[in-house]
């Protein structure tokens, strides 16, 4: 089928998360002019956060961790702690996390997001086996929380 001149192949069984997302990336190869959601501006979105020893500036997409300069988060990690920014101490599912990450690469799967939410824990959290801001929502999915005093907006 590739060799015919078809853009992608999704062998069966398939996940429909994986196929929407295949889908996607075939449109926006399509019609590179339509601008993904994740480029509109947000008003509501705020400019910076502080969570723990971590000073993250959405704006210029850096994150500086103040206790160990050696730190850094990945552009994938960035791009994940952004959409949990998007709507602070409310739920994201999986679904519209890979959506987002699929806005930016077609690589991502569906347990792809549990493994980058890990990661992302594990260099934010002061222990990632009790997390205090990035938390999961059993059923509901993952949620920034900036309730607890130490993350403020």
């Amino acid at each position: 089928g590739l060799e015919t001149a078809a853009d992608d192949n999704v062998v069966k069984p398939f996940e429909p998360i994986e196929l929407t997302a295949r889908i996607k990336a075939v449109l926006r190869r399509t019609y590179p002019s339509l601008k993904p959601e994740r480029e509109t501006e947000r008003e509501h979105e705020p400019a910076a956060l502080k969570l723990g020893d971590w000073s993250i500036d959405l704006k210029s997409r850096r994150a500086v961790c103040l206790s160990d300069a050696t730190r850094s988060l990945t552009s994938a990690e960035f791009a994940l702690l952004e959409i949990l920014a998007e709507t602070p101490n409310t739920p994201v599912t999986r679904a519209h996390i890979l959506d987002r990450l699929g806005a930016e690469s077609d690589r991502y799967i569906d347990r792809n997001v549990d493994v980058l939410v890990l990661r992302l824990r594990r260099k934010i959290e002061r222990n990632p086996d009790l997390p205090r801001h990035i938390k999961t929502r059993r059923g509901k999915g993952y949620v920034l929380d900036t309730d607890d005093g130490e993350a403020r907006p």
